[in-house]
C-alpha cells in the first residue's frame, strides 16, 4: 500500500507542477525555447571532451603526474574546492592549497573543473554532515565564497559547477529540496557571472538519474531545468549516470532524458541546454547482492564510456576517478580508480592510454550499420586516414569483410596484431573488449556478420 501510495502522491505533484508550470507559460506567451546567452560548452565531435575526477588529498600532483593524465587523453580534472576549507575566518579566503596544485594542472593545458560545494561551520550548525546553506544569511555567505573563487581562478579558465549531488541525501542534508538548491543556485550564479562574464557554469550534478517510472527525480530535474532564471545563468545540465550494467544503456535512457528536459523548457519558458557529464564510472569491488565487475571488464567499460560520449555528444564526460582511495575489496568507495592504490596503472588507465594514442584527435565519422549490440565507430583522422572501433556489448559475434593484404589491428589494451586475410577474407570475434581496426585511406571494407553468441 506505501508503495501505491508514493506512486499516486508523486505523480500528483508531478502532474501539478507541470500543469501549474504550463499555465503560468502559456499566460505569459513563452511555452516555447526562449534566446539566451549561448552556451560555453561546445560538443565533442571526437575525444576532445574526456577528463577525470581527483580528490587531491589522494594523490600528488606534480608535472609527472599530470603528464600521465595527459598520456591517457584527459583535457579535463575535476576537483573539489570546498568551502570550509578555504574560509576558516569569515570574509577571508585562502586558496593557496587548490591555487598550487591547480596551477600544475593548468601549466599541461589541461582545464579544472572546480566544484564548490559544500557545508562551513563558521555559520552552519552541519553537525558533520553537507548541510546546505538555507537561511538568507547562510547564502549570501555562501555566494560571496563563490563569486571569490570564480574571480581568483578565472586566470585558469576553469569550469564552475555550483554544489555536488544535491538531489541526494549525503550531499543534501537532512533531505534534498530542490526549492531549496535554486534558492541557492540562482542568486550564487547570478553573482558569479556578473562577476566573470564569461565563466562557464553548470548546476551541480544529479546523482538520481530517474527513470519513467521514478517520478521523485523527474519532479526535481524538471523543476530544476524548467527555471528560466536558473537555465539562462548556467552553461550545460550536469549529471552522473552511474550504472552496473553496460555503458550503452545510457545511449537507451538518453532520448527520455531530453524528452523531459525539453518538456521542462517549453514549461516554464526556460532556455534548453544541453547535458554533460561530470561524474560517472565503475568500481571493481566485491559485491554481496550482484555479479563483479573485474578490472578487465572495467577497463572495456570506461573504454566504451568514451565511446558513449562520442556517440551522443557530450561535449564533457568525466571519469570518476583517478586513484583507488584503499585496498578494501569490500568498501565499493575504494575501488573505484583507473590506478590502484599504490598508483601503479590498472589495465582501465591502459585502455585509456591506447584509446589516446591510436585514435588521438580522431573525429567519429559515423556509426557503421551493424547488427543489435554490435558497435563499429567509423574514425577519421585530419590526414584522410580511417580506423574503426568494434566490439559487441552484450556477447559475441563474427565479423568478416574482404582483404587482400594483412590488417593492422591495436587491442584495448595496446598490443599490436596483424589480422591476415584467408582467402580473401578476414574473420574475427567481437567482444566486449574493443579493438581498433587501421584501415588507412582507401575504400571501406564491407563488414558482414555472423550470428551473435550472447552471453
Amino acid at each position: 500500500m506505501s508503495k501505491i501510495w508514493h506512486f499516486l502522491r508523486t505523480g500528483a505533484v508531478y502532474a501539478g507542477m507541470i500543469m501549474s508550470l504550463t499555465a503560468a507559460a502559456e499566460a505569459s506567451g513563452a511555452v516555447q525555447r526562449v534566446e539566451a546567452r549561448p552556451s560555453t560548452i561546445r560538443p565533442a565531435v571526437g575525444l576532445s571532451g574526456l577528463g577525470m575526477a581527483v580528490h587531491l588529498k589522494h594523490m600528488q600532483v606534480t608535472p609527472e603526474q599530470v603528464e600521465r593524465f595527459k598520456k591517457a587523453g584527459l583535457k579535463h580534472v575535476r576537483v573539489d574546492i570546498t568551502w570550509n576549507a578555504t574560509e576558516k575566518v569569515k570574509g577571508e579566503y585562502d586558496w593557496s592549497y587548490y591555487d598550487q596544485r591547480l596551477a600544475v594542472i593548468a601549466a599541461a593545458g589541461i582545464q579544472p573543473i572546480l566544484m564548490l560545494g559544500y557545508s562551513n561551520d563558521l555559520y552552519i550548525d552541519n553537525e558533520g554532515q553537507h548541510v546546505p546553506p538555507r537561511t538568507p544569511e547562510q547564502i549570501e555567505a555562501f555566494t560571496k565564497w563563490a563569486v571569490a573563487a570564480t574571480q581568483y581562478f578565472a586566470k585558469y579558465n576553469p569550469i564552475m559547477e555550483i554544489w555536488n549531488e544535491p538531489d541526494i541525501m549525503p550531499f543534501w542534508a537532512p533531505k534534498p529540496d530542490v526549492h531549496e538548491y535554486l534558492a541557492m543556485a540562482k542568486p550564487t550564479c547570478k553573482a558569479m557571472r556578473e562577476a566573470v562574464p564569461n565563466a562557464t557554469i553548470l548546476n551541480g550534478g544529479f546523482a538520481y538519474i530517474p527513470n519513467r517510472i521514478h517520478f521523485d527525480g523527474q519532479v526535481y530535474m524538471r523543476t530544476l531545468m524548467a527555471d528560466r532564471a536558473f537555465m539562462d545563468c548556467i552553461d550545460a545540465v550536469a549529471f552522473h549516470p552511474y550504472r552496473s550494467v553496460r555503458p550503452e544503456t545510457i545511449l537507451d535512457d538518453m532520448p527520455f532524458y531530453e524528452e523531459l528536459a525539453d518538456e521542462a523548457a517549453a514549461a516554464g519558458g526556460a532556455v534548453r541546454r544541453p547535458f554533460v557529464v561530470t561524474e560517472v564510472g565503475y568500481t571493481s569491488f566485491l559485491p554481496k547482492d550482484r555479479p563483479r565487475i573485474n578490472d578487465s571488464l572495467k577497463a572495456a567499460y570506461i573504454t566504451r564510456l568514451a565511446a558513449v560520449a562520442m556517440m551522443q555528444g557530450f561535449p564533457l564526460l568525466t571519469i570518476y576517478n583517478w586513484r583507488d582511495y584503499g585496498n578494501n575489496m569490500l568498501d565499493k568507495e575504494h575501488r573505484f580508480g583507473v590506478l590502484d592504490f599504490d598508483s601503479n596503472d590498472k589495465p582501465a588507465a591502459r585502455a585509456l592510454q591506447t584509446l589516446h594514442a591510436t585514435l588521438g584527435d580522431m573525429k567519429l565519422e559515423r556509426r557503421l550499420e551493424a547488427p543489435k549490440d554490435t558497435f563499429l565507430l567509423l574514425m577519421q583522422g585530419a590526414d584522410g586516414s580511417r580506423t574503426v572501433m568494434a566490439w559487441h556489448a552484450t556477447g559475441r559475434i563474427d565479423m568478416i569483410f574482404a582483404a587482400e593484404a594483412p590488417v593492422e589491428t591495436v587491442t584495448m589494451l595496446g598490443k599490436q596484431r596483424l589480422w591476415k586475410p584467408d582467402d580473401g577474407k578476414i574473420t574475427r570475434r567481437l567482444d566486449g573488449k574493443p579493438v581498433y581496426i587501421q584501415l588507412g585511406s582507401g575504400p571501406l571494407p564491407e563488414f558482414q556478420f555472423g550470428e551473435a553468441d550472447l552471453d
